[in-house]
């Protein structure tokens, strides 16, 4: 909530979101309010779209994840999820959203949306026939992104913790 430029430009960038929503008629919107949002204001912001679904707060983010066929985020940890899950990613970077979505802007591992237009465009590929060949152009740089990011998702990090944690008892010891 807090990390846009200002409340109003953080209000239209929703807006636009329900708005590209609404003019793509078969896609429906599941929104997962931050959970300093407010729901009854975030309602308000949206609009009354018929394809917009509010999701509890308190729900679990990641069956969510799982279902979808693509996560429109600002500048959130799911998109590491979706990411993990092999879900595409549109970031929103509209000018003066603000946030920290520059990694993944800069990454090349999401789709990013700099109007509400590109949104649309994005979304509309990402759930068209034709797009396994959108989704694999950008698996290279999915893979680096994680690598670099949050690293190996093998079992290990235990392990590499610890071994960790004992080579700096060692050095000290």
């Amino acid at each position: 909530v807090g990390a846009f430029n200002s409340p109003t430009i953080r209000q239209e960038t929703i807006r636009a979101i329900g708005q590209a929503c609404d003019a793509m008629k078969s896609t429906i919107l599941c929104v997962k309010p931050h959970p300093g949002d407010d729901v009854q204001d975030l309602k308000r912001v949206i609009g009354k779209e018929s394809q917009v679904v509010m999701i509890e707060k308190t729900n679990d983010i990641v069956p969510l994840v799982k279902a979808c066929d693509v996560v429109v985020t600002f500048f959130s940890t799911v998109a590491l999820q979706a990411l993990y899950a092999g879900r595409p990613v549109v970031i929103v970077a509209f000018p003066g959203c603000g946030g920290s979505q520059q990694q993944y802007v800069k990454s090349g591992a999401t789709w990013v949306a700099r109007s509400q237009s590109e949104l649309e465009e994005h979304v509309r590929t990402l759930t068209s026939e034709g797009r396994d060949n959108e989704i694999a152009s950008k698996e290279e740089a999915r893979k680096k992104f994680l690598l670099d990011e949050v690293y190996l998702q093998d079992g290990q990090a235990t392990k590499r913790v610890v071994k960790m944690a004992l080579n700096l008892i060692q050095r000290t010891g």
